[in-house]
């Protein structure tokens, strides 16, 4: 099972004049900023300043640190810059700086990958979900959205946005991806060989066998319609693994709730939006792992099926949003101009026949998508297990034994099963084992064992590794008692 550990920590966005002082802090040491494009035009670290875009709020995600500017227009999009903060294998300091902006189409927060010398245009990266926040802080960026939105945004020249390279090419002056690039693996396979070659020794490049553990594609169309969509195995939204929910105001959408779900493996993360008018829409999908590149975005990408024009000019997938470009939409699916931006245009006759997005439509529409911690997806109610492995307090079979014999009540077991939620059914579980056991067959058998010591894990491993050992000792020494 995936580690949901930096899931339960929680995150916070914080501001004020300690954090001004924190990151003054960090220059004072002698922390150099790295800012993108700078090399190539761009502004210097004294420009932001004067611009009044050094960090004012920040949000820590696992070993990094966003340092943010305050939220800006710039351009009609909401935008800030950030200053990701961390250490680096040799213990160095490191901070670089970006900029981000908000789409108004997918209603998520991106970096900006690279840009044009003009700077009239933002890059997406490897693909657009290789550009986004990670979905656990998405609320904490939204959050100092809508607290600027109260104040009032300032209007910024569009200079602000960062990532002109130093070396660009002459096809297409000041694009490039060489950075970028360097900094995410490639998952296709059929990839993976020219990429070892292609993108240096940057030290966040994973290795091809890291990069093969997800499988080719997350999702493929059948039969090239958007109904056709089929997920792999484990890798679909579940519904009913929805760990956050927040409102959100958009330009061309208005209101849109937005809501994030787990993958059935818990392998994945997706983000789901619906409007007032319910049109609805898969925003990204993302790993779990909280591993971040230095633009602060998820360094494993995923790939997926897509739908093609005849002239394969076009193409559609499931993250494909309500309202896209005029030529981004397939021409069977195109609808009306948007009311509040006449250069987008309704897409929801391709999104709305994706399976997943119908079911969701349909709930949230009806009211029927439940919020739950992380703690609760990860350990259900004991209604959703198999009937004989339902909860039973100290069963005991005789006087003589019971789960107790194996989970001795002590306060270091009581705090290590904390997160279980239910300790009752894990005793229960070895009770049911214990009973069938103990009838002339003496120790637990080895499957037994694995089972047991397998349910442990799942429930208890992923949050806490020191106190999981101290279980799983006891544990196993408890079934050794285990004689006739």
């Amino acid at each position: 099972m995936p580690n949901l550990s930096h899931f339960i920590e929680g995150f916070a966005l914080k501001k004020g004049k300690p954090i001004v002082q924190e990151f003054e802090d960090l220059l004072s040491l002698g922390v150099e900023p790295i800012i993108y494009g700078q090399d190539a035009g761009g502004p210097s670290l004294e420009d932001l300043a004067n611009q009044g875009l050094l960090p004012e709020q920040k949000i820590e995600f696992g070993d990094v640190t966003y340092f943010m500017s305050k939220i800006v227009e710039a351009e009609d999009r909401p935008a800030f810059i950030y200053y990701l903060s961390r250490t680096n294998d040799s213990g160095k300091k490191e901070i670089f700086v970006h900029s981000a902006y908000k789409s108004n189409s997918q209603n998520e927060w991106r970096t900006i990958s690279h840009t044009t010398a003009a700077k009239d245009w933002f890059g997406k990266g490897l693909g657009e979900l290789t550009t986004g926040f990670p979905f656990e802080i998405a609320d904490l960026i939204e959050k100092a959205y809508s607290d600027g939105q109260e104040t009032g945004l300032e209007k910024i020249d569009m200079d602000i946005y960062l990532g002109i390279p130093n070396a660009p090419n002459e096809e297409n002056t000041g694009l490039t991806l060489e950075p970028f690039v360097r900094s995410i693996p490639i998952l296709s396979k059929e990839e993976i060989w020219k990429q070892r070659t292609t993108t240096g020794t940057d030290p966040e490049q994973r290795t091809t066998m890291q990069t093969r553990e997800f499988p080719d594609k997350i999702a493929s169309f059948a039969t090239g319609k958007p109904d056709s969509l089929v997920f792999e195995e484990g890798y679909s939204p579940n519904l009913n693994y929805c760990f956050k929910t927040f409102e959100t105001q958009n330009p061309i959408y208005g209101k849109v709730t937005s809501y994030y779900f787990l993958s059935d493996n818990l392998r994945l993360q997706y983000s789901f939006h619906i409007d007032e008018q319910e049109r609805s829409w898969i925003g990204a999908a993302q790993v779990i792992d909280p591993k971040v590149t230095r633009f602060g975005v998820k360094n494993i990408k995923l790939l997926y099926d897509k739908i093609s024009s005849q002239n394969d000019r076009v193409h559609m997938d499931l993250f494909a949003p309500a309202f896209e470009y005029r030529q981004q939409i397939l021409p069977e699916f195109l609808g009306g101009k948007s009311e509040n931006n006449s250069g987008y245009y309704d897409a929801t006759a391709f999104t709305h026949k994706i399976p997943i997005v119908a079911e969701f439509r349909k709930r949230a529409m009806e009211g029927l998508l439940k919020t739950s911690p992380i703690e609760e997806i990860l350990a259900p109610d004991s209604d959703d297990i198999s009937p004989e492995l339902q909860p039973e307090r100290y069963y005991p079979f005789g006087e003589n034994y019971s789960s107790a014999h194996i989970i001795p009540p002590t306060t270091e077991m009581d705090d290590a099963f904390r997160v279980y939620l239910n300790r009752d059914r894990l005793a229960g579980h070895l009770d049911c084992i214990i009973r069938s056991q103990l009838s002339g067959k003496g120790r637990l058998s080895d499957d037994d064992v694995s089972y047991l010591v397998g349910e442990f894990q799942n429930h208890v491993a992923v949050f806490d590794s020191t106190k999981a050992q101290l279980v799983y000792n006891k544990l196993t020494e408890g079934f050794s008692r285990l004689v006739t």
